[in-house]
């Protein structure tokens, strides 16, 4: 008896882009040299015997003229 042993490797990809374009009133020059841009990714996937739902959650944050702070870092 002849034994094949296959290994299978099944790919599941999502690919996803976003492109959002905004034209800025006038900046001061202080306000383009503290510029700050924050980004926060969330990916919650669940799965049951009917379904597989997964959940991305993108939120984009610019600061102009302000300073970091620990609340604007996600800690609270």
């Amino acid at each position: 008896m002849e034994k094949n042993d296959e290994i299978i490797e099944v790919k599941d990809d999502l690919f996803i882009r976003i492109k959002a374009k905004k034209t800025p009133g006038m900046n001061l020059p202080e306000e383009v040299t503290n510029k700050v841009t924050l980004v926060s990714v969330e990916v919650d996937e669940v799965q049951n015997e009917t379904e597989s739902i997964l959940e991305l959650n993108i939120h984009v944050q610019s600061r102009a003229g302000a300073k970091l702070t620990k609340a604007d870092a996600g800690k609270k």
